[in-house]
């Protein structure tokens, strides 16, 4: 019989993905009875969490989805392309106003399944205990022909409150990537066994020292040709009836420096991986103990993007609040476009529903706790809108004063050449 010693753990949850999914076994977060993992699941959602306590998530209505991919490239060319709140940390996934928030539950003070001769021992309430496991293939008859959900169906008409769907299947049908690519999904493909990481940073250690001695060699040759060709061109200056043979020389010159600045740029990078390989080396060679004091931090939770983070104790109000909103959101915002129509004159229609988005906006961004984000964001779109409806009102203006400026600045650049 062969002895596994575990080394990651993987739980599916909200709005989480890949790396973030997963945790290292020695993980100060991972709670354990005895062996065995603790894991906190969400009431009615089947999200499972390292700790206890309450969880905003958010869900997508389908008929919004248009809405939603709008609003997340506008976001992502706010933060990658003009670099707005680079320097914030991102500890959560980034909100979307057509987005639903809902409180998940994951306090841990409900039905415990488990080793219950070990569970006894440390908590009063009932125990179920598990069954023998058994492992799942698609050979099995009830999970592969299985298409239904995985716990109570409450007939809501955007799916928002039913429950998952099966292990293997999505809701559309889909095969779940956690079953035909468990380590994709967990983002561990990219990730050696503890037992050979050693072995391969060894090697890729002799690779890069191969790859800088190999480097040095090509920039010496290549700056003997420069410094040759340059000598040449030197020579060629001093002679006045020349010119096509020296521009050509200048030509080669300046390609050759751009390959010897390109050859020292990748010696460089790679003379800086090879001590950060070292150094990791190093690190590696003094982990003995499977003790998770001794190991280093990055070791743990190096990997780890937005960690899943509970809301305090005391925003459990808050919560409640958001989960009334949620709730009743959806039907609210539906009222308020009819009353618009009713109340309203057509020509206004659309300012209303920008004042019903924005109003919106601004009630998620308080349960979020990111009013500031979104009265700096909102200030920075209206000016972009005012600045538009003036350049739309006074256009022309524009236009003249533009092409004045402009006559002025050519004439200016050619009285002084």
């Amino acid at each position: 019989i062969m002895c596994y010693e575990p080394e990651w753990i993987a739980y599916a949850s909200h709005d989480y993905q890949g790396d973030d999914l997963r945790r290292h076994w020695l993980d100060p977060e991972v709670d354990k009875v005895g062996e065995h993992p603790v894991i906190y699941v969400g009431a009615g959602s089947h999200a499972a969490y390292y700790r206890r306590g309450d969880y905003i998530t958010e869900w997508a209505i389908p008929f919004l989805a248009p809405a939603i991919d709008v609003t997340s490239r506008i976001r992502q060319f706010w933060r990658e392309t003009l670099r707005q709140y680079a320097n914030q940390q991102r500890t959560r996934r980034t909100s979307n106003i057509f987005l639903i928030p809902f409180v998940d539950y994951a306090r841990g003070d409900g039905v415990i399944i488990g080793p219950s001769a070990q569970l006894t021992h440390i908590t009063d309430r009932a125990v179920k205990p598990w069954d023998k496991p058994r492992l799942l293939t698609t050979d099995t008859p009830w999970l592969s022909h299985y298409r239904g959900l995985w716990g109570l169906y409450t007939r809501d008409p955007f799916s928002g409150e039913d429950a998952p769907a099966g292990p293997m299947y999505n809701r559309d049908g889909s095969i779940r990537t956690s079953w035909y690519d468990p380590t994709g999904w967990a983002g561990l493909d990219k990730v050696l066994p503890a037992s050979q990481e050693r072995a391969a940073v060894q090697a890729r250690q002799s690779a890069l020292q191969q790859s800088c001695i190999a480097l040095t060699e090509a920039i010496q040759a290549k700056e003997e040709t420069l410094r040759n060709v340059s000598l040449d061109l030197e020579a060629l200056r001093r002679q006045q009836d020349l010119f096509a043979l020296v521009s050509q020389y200048e030509v080669q010159v300046e390609g050759l420096s751009k390959e010897v600045q390109q050859l020292r740029a990748n010696l460089a990078t790679e003379q800086t991986l090879l001590h950060a390989l070292n150094d990791y080396a190093q690190q590696l060679s003094k982990i003995t103990s499977t003790d998770a004091e001794t190991m280093p931090p990055a070791f743990l939770r190096s990997h780890i993007h937005r960690a899943h983070m509970p809301e305090p104790e005391s925003r459990q109000y808050d919560n409640l609040l958001a989960e009334i909103w949620s709730a009743a959101s959806i039907g609210l915002i539906m009222i308020a476009f009819v009353f618009s129509i009713f109340f309203f004159p057509p020509g206004y229609m659309v300012t209303s529903a920008v004042f019903i988005v924005y109003l919106v906006g601004a009630i998620e961004a308080g349960f979020r706790r990111r009013l500031g984000g979104f009265a700096s964001s909102s200030a920075v779109i209206f000016a972009v809108f005012a600045a538009l409806m003036l350049l739309f009102e006074y256009a022309w203006q524009t236009l003249i004063v533009g092409a004045l400026l402009i006559g002025i600045y050519l004439i200016w650049e050619n009285v002084r050449e």
